[in-house]
C-alpha cells in the first residue's frame, strides 16, 4: 500500500504497482495526478477526514483492479476529459464526488454511484464486462451522457431506475 498525502507526478521516472492500493488521502484542495506511463491496480480517493480534499486527473489514467472515491470536497475527482480505465469496479461513496468533463470512462466490473455524486457534462461511460450498475436517485433523472452496456457474451444488471441522454 502507497499513501500520497498530496500531488502524484510519475513523469520523472518508472513506478512499478503491481497488486498494490494508491491511496490519495488529502484535506488540501488542488491536488494533481499525473500518472506518466504507471498503469494502478486499486486507486482510493480520499479526503483527509474533513470532506475537503480534491483531485484533477492530468493525463490518461489506468486502475486496472477498483478505483474508489470514498470521500471529497464539492469538487471531488475532476477528470478534465482524460481517460479513465478501470479494470474492476468503479465506487463513489456518500460523500464523494467525480466529475466527468467530456471523459471516456471504461469499467470492466460494477459501477455505483448510488451514493455519491457523477457529475456527467459530455462524457461516456463504456461498461464492458459483467457488472451492474447502481446510479444515484431518485427516479428518472438524467444520470448519464451517455451509457455503452456490455460487450457480446457479457450481461449489465441495472438496478434501479436512472435517465441516459444516449445509449
Amino acid at each position: 500500500t502507497i499513501a500520497a498525502g498530496g500531488d502524484w507526478d510519475a513523469t520523472g521516472g518508472t513506478v512499478i504497482i503491481s497488486d498494490s492500493t494508491v491511496t490519495f488521502d488529502s484535506a488540501a484542495t488542488g491536488n494533481t495526478i499525473l500518472s506518466g506511463t504507471t498503469s494502478f491496480y486499486d486507486i482510493v480517493l480520499n479526503d483527509g477526514a474533513a470532506n475537503s480534499g480534491d483531485w484533477t486527473i492530468s493525463d490518461n489514467l489506468i486502475a486496472s483492479n477498483s478505483f474508489p472515491v470514498t470521500a471529497t470536497n464539492s469538487t471531488g475527482v475532476d477528470l478534465a476529459g482524460f481517460d479513465l480505465d478501470v479494470g474492476g469496479n468503479f465506487v463513489i461513496a456518500a460523500n464523494g464526488t467525480v466529475t466527468a468533463s467530456n471523459s471516456s470512462i471504461t469499467v470492466s466490473g460494477n459501477w455505483d454511484s448510488l451514493n455519491g455524486t457523477f457529475n456527467y457534462n459530455t462524457s461516456t461511460v463504456r461498461l464492458t464486462g459483467t457488472g451492474s450498475v447502481q446510479a444515484e436517485q431518485p427516479g428518472w433523472m438524467l444520470r448519464f451522457y451517455r451509457l455503452d452496456l456490455a460487450q457480446d457474451g457479457n450481461t449489465t444488471t441495472l438496478s434501479n431506475s436512472f435517465g441516459v441522454n444516449q445509449l
